[in-house]
């Protein structure tokens, strides 16, 4: 099982996830945050990258804009 996230400049909170996903796709539902969430910052992706050689290519909002215009919403 590996790690995998983009480089360290595209970190996001899932609010500001959620943030993104909403200026991408303006008909999105409300997000409601509860509970005790931590916050455990970036994600070390050296396994990945060592084993396997991956590094990630796009950005979180390019990875999302190109999911939603190949999903059929309505």
């Amino acid at each position: 099982m590996y790690n995998v996230a983009g480089p360290g400049q595209n970190y996001m909170s899932l609010r500001e996830y959620a943030a993104c996903v909403r200026r991408l796709f303006a008909q999105s539902g409300q997000v409601r945050f509860s509970g005790q969430a931590r916050t455990l910052g970036r994600v070390d992706t050296s396994r990945i990258k060592g084993e396997l050689g991956w590094t990630a290519r796009v950005s979180v909002a390019e990875g999302l804009a190109r999911m939603f215009a190949t999903q059929s919403y309505g």
